[in-house]
């Protein structure tokens, strides 16, 4: 079985995780300039954007940011679907390669059982050949 970490350096996930930090990373710098117009905004610089893409990407949303413009929410509702979608994808991916694995492990195990019955019936029928030439 594989642990975490190369599972990790699988392609896909990888992959999945450059997009999702992209995706955040993009998302988030462009929250500023779209809510720093507002006098009520709270995303007023690009650390507090990034704490809100990410607690927002993750659906944890703490609340404590929160954009006030409609384009902001907009905004907002996107990365929480995008959000979600990367991670099933992610967990999916993770999932179907834990399952190939643990199949490949089994399937291994079986080809090893019929090798031992193959070897037991080739010598119950080298004893029978020997005990009917000996009888006769």
């Amino acid at each position: 079985m594989h642990t975490l970490p190369q599972l990790l350096q699988r392609t896909k996930v990888r992959r999945l995780f450059i997009i999702l930090f992209t995706f955040s990373i993009f998302f988030g710098s462009l929250i500023v300039p779209i809510e720093s117009g507002d006098p009520n905004a709270n995303i007023t610089n690009y650390l507090d954007s990034t704490w809100w893409t990410v607690s927002t990407v993750t659906t944890v949303g703490y609340g404590d940011f929160v954009p006030v413009t409609d384009a902001g929410k907009v905004l907002g509702m996107i990365l929480q679907i995008f959000g979600v979608l990367i991670y099933g994808s992610i967990i999916a991916t993770l999932s179907m390669a834990i399952n190939k694995k643990q199949e490949e492990y089994y399937q291994q195990r079986m080809l090893d059982r019929l090798d031992r019955i193959e070897g037991k019936l080739d010598k119950l029928s080298k004893e029978s050949q020997y005990l009917i030439k000996t009888h006769d």
